[in-house]
This record gives C-alpha cells, sequence and structure tokens, in this order.
C-alpha cells in the first residue's frame, strides 16, 4: 500500500507515536543530567587547591576540591569550571559537593557566593 493512500488517522497515530517515542528516549538520555542533585548525596567539601593550565597563552585556573564520601573515605577530583586570570575563591573555601553514592566520581560543585550563601 502507498504511503500517500493511508487513512489520515493512521498518519496522525503514527506521527505522534514517533514523537512521543522521540521524546521519551531524549527524556531517558537526559534525566541523569537533568535530575543529577535530585538523586545525588550531598555534602561539605573544601577547595583544596587551584590547577593552574595555560591554553593560547591565557592562565586558567581549575579548583581541585576534596570531600569526604557519607563512609568518611577521601576523595578529590579537578571540578570543571574555570576561572581566567586567577582564582575566584581562595584554597579552603567550603563548597557543597553532590555525588553519585554507586559512583563517587560523578560529582557537581556548588560554590559559594558573594554574600557567603551557595550557588550553583
Amino acid at each position: 500500500m502507498d504511503p500517500s493512500q493511508w487513512p489520515d488517522w493512521l498518519v496522525y497515530t503514527l506521527t505522534g507515536v514517533c514523537i512521543v517515542a522521540f521524546l521519551g528516549i531524549v527524556y531517558w538520555r537526559l534525566s541523569p543530567v537533568l535530575f543529577f542533585k535530585k538523586r545525588a548525596t550531598q555534602v561539605p567539601g573544601v577547595i583544596a587547591n587551584w590547577m593552574r593550565v595555560r591554553e593560547k597563552g591565557q592562565p586558567y585556573f581549575y579548583p581541585l576540591i576534596r570531600y569526604k564520601d557519607l563512609h568518611g573515605q577521601a576523595h578529590e577530583y579537578r571540578a570543571d569550571e574555570r576561572c581566567e586570570g586567577h582564582p575566584m575563591y581562595p584554597v579552603g573555601t567550603p563548597v557543597t559537593v553532590f555525588y553519585n553514592p554507586k559512583n563517587p566520581k560523578q560529582v557537581q560543585t556548588e560554590y559559594p557566593d558573594k554574600t557567603g550563601q551557595h550557588s550553583a
């Protein structure tokens, strides 16, 4: 049967099924990223040091974050966020760490804002 001869209800149904399937796949793939903080464990951390990197002559600084998981095991990681020119916070600045209990290397860092409150 030629698709141009399909009844309208069948075309609309197939289109709707494809759209719902596509949105379901997108949600399934993005939900770990979108809802990470809701599923993660929150613990205090600290900026332990800054790692300096030069890119095209420009200095950038990445914070090295240290935290302990709920079992007391210490972890360190280099955060993905970076500062240009000079570090934004001094070493020892408290931060909030969100980590996946099943994989403590999956982390997000929340930094204090200028008022001392934490912000994303």
